[in-house]
C-alpha cells in the first residue's frame, strides 16, 4: 500500500511554523550491546560453533601396569544462522513530490532508526528470555561470586572465571551503586565493610531489558562466548514502479545472535 497526499494533507500547504519530526528531533542512546557481546562476521548461510571439553584428571598409574588411555570430550554443536530484518515505504509521485517540507525524503534517515533499535534488541533479548530466579541482594551477588569460584570444566577441574560487571536494568542502577560502591556494608548501622568492594565488580545499564528484575553477572568479553555475527550490514535501496511513478525505500540487514556457550555468564530473572 502506497501513502498518497490524502492522508498527508498538511505536509502539501506551507505554514507549518515547527514540523516535530522524532528521527531528527529526539536522540537515541548509544549502541550498548557491543559493551557485552563479541563482534563477528561470517560470511555463509550458517556457521557452527563446536564444543570440546578436554580430558580428565591424569589418574595414578601403579608399577608395571598399563597406563590409562582417554579419549576428548566432545560437547554440542550451536548453529548460528543469520536471519534477514527488513522494512520498506512507498509513497505516490504525487505525495512525494508535493511534501513542502521534505519529510517523504527523509524516509531513509527513520529506517535508520529501526534499523538501530532491532540491532540492539535483538540480543539483548538472550537476556531477556532465560536465567533463573533471585533478587539483586548483598547476599546474592556472594553468591554469584561464590559459584564463578568454584565453577569446573567440563570434565569437573576447576577453572578460573571472574565476573567484571554485573548488568541490570535501569531501576535496579541505585542498588546497585549501593551495593558495589558503599565503603560500609549496606542496609547496617554497624561499622561492617562492604567485602564486594574486594571484588573489583562494576556495573552496567541495560536500557533493553525489558522488566526491571532481572540482572546478571558477566567476564570480561574475552571470557565468555556471547557472539553477535553480522552476515549483511544495514543496506538501504530504493526504485519506482514505472506505472504509476510510486517511489519506493527499503533497507535490509542480516545477523545472528548466537550463545556459543554460556561459561563466563551468570543471571537472574528476578523474582
Amino acid at each position: 500500500m502506497s501513502m498518497v497526499r490524502g492522508s498527508y494533507a498538511q505536509l502539501m500547504a506551507r505554514g507549518e511554523r515547527k514540523i516535530f519530526v522524532q528521527w531528527n528531533d529526539m536522540y537515541q542512546r548509544d549502541l550498548e550491546y557491543p559493551a557485552v557481546f563479541n563482534i563477528e562476521s561470517m560470511t555463509s548461510a550458517y556457521e557452527d560453533e563446536l564444543e570440546f571439553a578436554g580430558t580428565g584428571p591424569t589418574p595414578l598409574k601403579f608399577e608395571n601396569s598399563p597406563v590409562f588411555y582417554t579419549a576428548l570430550i566432545q560437547g554440542g554443536t550451536i548453529r548460528a544462522i543469520p536471519l534477514t530484518y527488513a522494512i520498506g515505504a512507498r509513497a505516490s509521485f504525487e505525495l512525494y513530490d508535493d511534501d513542502q517540507y521534505g519529510i517523504i525524503k527523509q524516509i531513509p534517515k527513520a529506517f535508520s532508526r529501526s534499523n538501530r533499535f532491532t540491532e540492539e534488541q535483538v540480543p539483548w533479548n538472550l537476556f531477556n528470555l532465560g536465567f533463573s530466579v533471585i533478587n539483586l541482594s548483598f547476599a546474592a551477588i556472594q553468591l554469584m561470586t561464590n559459584q564463578f569460584e568454584r565453577m569446573p570444566d567440563g570434565v569437573g577441574m576447576p577453572i578460573v572465571y571472574k565476573p567484571k560487571a554485573i548488568l541490570c536494568a535501569p531501576a535496579n542502577r541505585f542498588l546497585a551503586r549501593e551495593l558495589l560502591g558503599s565503603p560500609g556494608k549496606p542496609g547496617t548501622a554497624t561499622n561492617e565493610i562492604n567485602s564486594l568492594l574486594g571484588e573489583d565488580l562494576g556495573y552496567i545499564v541495560g536500557h533493553y531489558l525489558t522488566a526491571d528484575a532481572p540482572w546478571f553477572a558477566l567476564c570480561d568479553k574475552q571470557y565468555h562466548h556471547l557472539k553477535f555475527k553480522w552476515r549483511m550490514k544495514p543496506v538501504m535501496d530504493f526504485d519506482d514502479d514505472f506505472d504509476t511513478g510510486a517511489l519506493k525505500h527499503k533497507s535490509t540487514m542480516r545477523f545472528a545472535v548466537v550463545p556459543a556457550n554460556w561459561v563466563g555468564v551468570w543471571g537472574s530473572n528476578g523474582p
